[in-house]
């Protein structure tokens, strides 16, 4: 049984690792290609570098800290300690995002095409930035970016109920507890 949840966490860490990734290079890619801004392209692709580092370790230590962030709660809960069976499910709730991202990703050339040329020949940035809010291929491409980050949060609502043998209303609890002192955090410090 411990083999099996070795094997399971690994592939689930190696499943955000590579989710990491390739979102680090899709937000190097959205940089290099469009900054739109008005620096000079040498600053522009440190702050594309550095956008792609940040991403690629934000997604990871989200993934470390929702899980440690819902054992604890489910301990609180009464759960039973099974910290590494959680870990590895979490990890594969990040299969759609890491799909979706692979896509954006190979496409994202093709999708941003027509503002760099755009951009080329044009000084209005803000004309640009509607024309990119307006795009109907985009707008789908986020609403399914936000439809794969949901589905995390109900796999791991799911994976509570069923790996720490919680109530559902203890499982949503542990997710929307901390979920709530986070906004109010931010909401206390204006972060």
């Amino acid at each position: 049984m411990q083999i099996k949840i070795y094997n399971n966490l690994v592939l689930s860490i190696l499943i955000v690792l590579l989710c990491s990734i390739v979102l680090g290079l899709l937000k190097y890619e959205t940089g290099i290609y469009f900054p739109l801004t008005n620096y000079s392209s040498k600053f522009a692709t440190i702050i594309a570098n550095t956008n792609a580092i940040l991403t690629t370790l934000f997604v990871f230590i989200t993934f470390l800290l929702v899980g440690s962030i819902a054992h604890l709660m489910a301990i609180i809960f009464d759960g039973q300690l099974a910290f590494e069976r959680l870990l590895a499910h979490i990890g594969y709730g990040f299969l759609p995002l890491l799909i979706l991202s692979t896509i954006i990703y190979y496409f994202s050339e093709d999708i941003f095409y027509k503002y760099i040329i755009l951009y080329e020949h044009s000084e209005n940035i803000s004309l640009i930035k509607s024309y990119i809010q307006k795009d109907k291929l985009l707008q789908i491409f986020k609403f399914l970016n936000l439809s794969s980050q949901i589905f995390i949060f109900v796999w791991v609502i799911y994976g509570l109920k069923k790996i720490y043998q919680l109530t559902i209303i203890k499982a949503i609890s542990c997710i929307l507890i901390p979920l709530i002192l986070t906004f109010i955090f931010i909401q206390l410090f204006k972060i």
